[in-house]
């Protein structure tokens, strides 16, 4: 059975999702093709933590990171804040209203990348602006995550 390379696969869709810790989405991104010039790479855990007096603590910005390891390619953070229950529903629809899901992407292509996968779920898009954003997104994440789950 043939197991093609990451850069194999890449090549044959619009965008790599990534859902990988913040050095292993690093180290995935910089190698050759899954986030080529002009490709799009949307992110959901990339928040780079170590360990703190109180538990995890933040050390510095994943999107960041990952848009200085893949140059030219487009990326959007979304935010990963989501309990694993709410992922296995059918509809992911409270009091009527679809789940938003924010996010904050480099380039009009990434966000209408991003928009298409997050509605295709079922949920809301919420642009929240560009990648400089995404620490913002990133710490509030991790800020909610630690101190409630």
């Amino acid at each position: 059975m043939h197991r093609p390379a990451l850069a194999e696969a890449a090549v044959h869709g619009d965008a790599v999702l990534l859902a990988l810790a913040a050095d292993a989405a690093c180290a995935v991104v910089g190698q050759p093709a899954p986030c080529s010039p002009g490709g799009s790479c949307s992110t959901a855990r990339t928040v780079p933590m170590r360990p703190g007096d109180g538990g995890p603590e933040p050390s510095g910005h994943g999107a960041l990171r990952l848009a200085a390891a893949a140059p030219g390619a487009h990326l959007a953070k979304v935010s990963g804040l989501v309990h694993e229950s709410i992922r296995t529903l059918d509809e992911p629809v409270f009091e009527g209203a679809p789940l938003a899901v924010p996010f904050a992407a480099d380039a009009p292509e990434a966000v209408r990348l991003t928009t298409e996968l997050i509605t295709g779920m079922g949920c809301t898009p919420l642009p929240c602006g560009g990648l400089s954003r995404a620490p913002l997104l990133e710490v509030a994440t991790a800020l909610f995550a630690i101190g409630v789950w």
